[in-house]
This record gives C-alpha cells, structure tokens and sequence, in this order.
C-alpha cells in the first residue's frame, strides 16, 4: 500500500472536509446533484487518493458514481460517509501523535475534552484563548486544564461574550488569585473572526466552533497553524487585546 506524503495533512484536511459535509441526498429543481455538493465530492475523492489506499479509493469512487447516477440516493450517501470515516481512522493511526484528535465527531465530549487537554498542558508560560461567543465553560471545563502558573487570557466579543463569564471569572480570580493568573477582556463588537487557542506566544490552533458547543451538533476540527502563521495570529490579536475592554483581572 503505497503510503501518504505526509499523514498528518490528509488527516487534517478529511477531518475538515468531514467536518462540513454537504446533505449528499439533497438535489436541485433538476434532480441533480448540487455543483457545492460534487466539489466537495471531487475534494474527499482526491483527499482520499493522497492516502494511498486503493481499494477505499475504488469503493468510494463507486459509491460517488451511483449516488449521483441515482440522484442523490440515500444508501450511497451513507456508503461515502462509512468510506471516508474508515480513511479517517487510518489517516489517524499514521499521523504523527501530535495531530491526532484533530478531527472531532458530533457528540464526542471526551475526545473533545482529550484534544483540548493535550494543547493547554503544552503551555508552560501563557494561554490566550480566542472565541467570540465565549461563555463560562472557558473556564470551567477548559481553562482550568492548565498548569498552576499559567497566565490565561480570555478574549471575547462584546457583542457575542455570554453574560455568565463576568462572574464565573470573578470568582476564579477570588479563589485562585496569582496561581492561576486571570485576564478576560471583550473586543470591539463584530472584531474577532477567529476562534484560537494561542500558546506561549508561539504556537496556535484553529477552532472551527466555539468552545460551549464544540463538536455538540456537528464534526469539528482542530488545526494547528504552521509557527509563521502562528507569529501573526499572536501578533495581530495582540493588537485587539490591547484596544479592548478589561472584564476581569488578577490584580
């Protein structure tokens, strides 16, 4: 079996095609395929080709053909997704063990929980989290994965923050005080169009949901920039934390 360039990058990019997976049983007013609908087919066909697993490759062309000869019939549909998601799986167990969990299905709280814990316990110096609709569970569920001194920034939009992060963050600050050191401020409203986890200053990952209802209703991805861009992640959002308003703060 011939084997993938590099793992990491068709796992990532299946995860994200999975991630944003058209209604493949949905047709147009000529009960047709929607050309959305056959790009997307066209990318996890070529995706999947960059593993380097004939038969998966052969079994999902199949299926692809049929679903559309059959105009979007619903035993196919399910037969590219089992396809893709076996792929996924494989694409996984070659990826080098800091890119796998990724990829997360709907509805997987603890593999969630698990890929968000391996990020925050990287961070030996500062976090930043990034999400414009950002509510408690920042520091409920995640935050507090990170080390005792660890400094944690919370940066919100002012429009989107949810009303109980003031006073749950408030009440971090009342227990923890300088151990775990806490900053939650909310960006001019509609200036955050990223949701990230920025660690040290030079590491990032990118969300595609935000942390409340990660992975709750639909697949969602974790991608972990290259350093590059990861510098002017830090940079420009350095600039809105800067212009923000403070919520909360250990003094």
């Amino acid at each position: 079996m011939k084997q993938p360039a590099d793992a990491e990058a068709v796992y990532i990019q299946l995860g994200a095609l999975l991630a944003v997976t058209p209604n493949l049983s949905a047709v147009d007013d000529r009960h047709q395929i929607p050309d959305e609908t056959l790009r997307w087919l066209g990318d996890v066909s070529a995706t999947v080709a960059r593993l380097g697993s004939i038969s998966d490759k052969a079994e999902l062309d199949a299926a692809i053909s049929m679903l559309i000869s059959t105009g979007g019939r619903a035993q196919y549909a399910q037969k590219i997704k089992l396809v893709l998601y076996r792929c996924l799986t494989l694409a996984q167990q070659r990826a080098p063990a800091t890119a796998q969990g990724t990829f997360v299905a709907t509805g997987a709280d603890f593999d969630a929980f698990a890929a968000l814990h391996r990020i925050f316990e990287e961070a030996k110096k500062s976090i930043l989290l990034v999400d414009p609709y950002m509510d408690e569970s920042a520091l409920l569920t995640f935050a507090i994965l990170a080390k005792e001194g660890v400094s944690i920034g919370l940066l919100s939009d002012e429009s989107g923050m949810r009303p109980a992060l003031e006073p749950a963050a408030k009440a971090w600050i009342s227990q923890y005080g300088d151990k775990r050191h806490l900053k939650v401020r909310k960006a001019p409203r509609r200036s955050l169009h990223d949701r990230l986890i920025l660690v040290d200053e030079d590491k990032a990952w990118i969300l595609t949901q935000s942390l409340k209802d990660f992975a709750a209703r639909s697949p969602a991805t974790i991608q972990r920039t290259d350093p590059q861009l990861a510098l002017m992640k830090f940079e420009a959002y350095t600039q809105i934390w800067n212009s923000s308003t403070v919520v909360a703060e250990t003094i």
